[in-house]
């Protein structure tokens, strides 16, 4: 899990320099993808060996039927791939074979291409509160 966490950590720090996350808050990249490799569900995309994309979820809530993606990220050299959303899709398809009825995530209003691609995918914009917009899918 060490490795994991270490993977987990590098992505998630190129992610931080580029944009705000709000789950991250006071903690470090280390301490976030610490908590991620060791309470979230991760779902992964491997390159020769290095962790090339993941998206992280919860889906711990099954009598409440919510799941919540909390990050997607893809290292910049893999973008524009269709990465993301083949790992969404992966995790939508997982969540719904396990009885989840709804999925949530919030996402930076100015990161128009991931806006796209939830939006594409299916998830409706149904708030937010600062500068993020909170989205969510029936599955």
């Amino acid at each position: 899990m060490r490795a994991l966490a270490d993977e987990l950590e590098l992505l998630v720090a190129q992610a931080a320099d580029e944009c705000d996350f709000p789950l991250l808050g006071e903690r470090s990249a280390r301490d976030y993808a610490r908590k991620l490799a060791t309470h979230a569900e991760l779902i992964s995309w491997v390159d020769q060996g290095r962790l090339g994309a993941f998206v992280a979820l919860y889906g711990n809530d099954p009598a409440g039927k919510d799941a919540f993606i909390t990050m997607v990220i893809v290292a910049p050299s893999f973008r524009g791939q269709g990465l993301a959303s083949g790992l969404v899709v992966a995790a939508l398809s997982m969540l719904k074979v396990r009885g989840f009825a709804r999925c949530r995530l919030q996402v930076h209003q100015q990161n128009a291409p991931a806006l796209r691609m939830y939006e594409r995918l299916g998830f409706r914009r149904v708030g937010g509160s600062g500068e993020f917009v909170s989205m969510e899918l029936a599955l």
